[in-house]
């Protein structure tokens, strides 16, 4: 009888995965220390508590590393979007409200959060995390029109998913103008985008 052994790389899967973990959180506290620009595997290994050459078998070099804080963080965006559409919004009224509240957390999210801002603004330099990112507002575009496509008018389903996306590009746009501003200001910028999202919307909504 052939004995079954698949469990047996759950504990290996386990420590690769602790490790893992261990290195990301090792990078996100020196780059919230000294920024990414500075970042280096043998200052990373050391935080980890890890050699610099067992780094190089989860990531070949430290652009992995903050691709993979990159993509940490858009799970992170994915998730909250999904949470403050669950349950859907019943009318368009609604709609709108959920649709300031996202973006009111997704600036709160980068405000308290010095490592995010700094991997995000290097994202234009990063084409594999620009990429990334490009993919991840293709997915929340497409998730938010599919849980609330009865709200929409009929028959205009590709012009109203490009308003969404539009809407999630210029809000990259939008934050990074709040961000280099004053609060004041910053408040500013933040209501007038909420305004202009609103009026793009309306336009498609029953």
């Amino acid at each position: 009888m052939t004995q079954d052994l698949s469990h047996l790389r759950a504990p290996t899967q386990k420590r690769s995965m602790k490790r893992v973990n261990l290195i990301l959180e090792a990078a996100r506290v020196l780059i919230a220390k000294h920024g990414s620009a500075g970042l280096k595997i043998q200052d990373i290994a050391k935080e980890a508590g890890v050699t610099a050459g067992s780094m190089y078998q989860y990531f070949p070099n430290k652009a992995a590393i903050i691709q993979a804080l990159g993509q940490r963080y858009l799970d992170e965006t994915a998730g909250m979007i999904e949470a403050s559409l669950a349950p859907p919004p019943k009318n368009a009224q609604e709609f709108l409200t959920r649709v300031d509240g996202i973006f009111d957390a997704y600036y709160q999210l980068h405000v308290a959060d010095p490592v995010i801002q700094d991997i995000w603004m290097g994202t234009h330099a990063d084409k594999t995390l620009q990429a990334i990112d490009d993919a991840d507002t293709l997915r929340n575009a497409e998730a938010i029109y599919t849980c609330c496509a009865p709200l929409f008018v009929v028959g205009r389903e590709r012009e109203i998913k490009t308003a969404i996306l539009l809407c999630l590009k210029c809000a990259n746009t939008a934050l990074r103008v709040a961000l280099d501003q004053s609060p004041d200001d910053a408040e500013m910028t933040v209501s007038s985008f909420k305004e202009m999202i609103a009026a793009l919307l309306c336009k498609f909504l029953k």
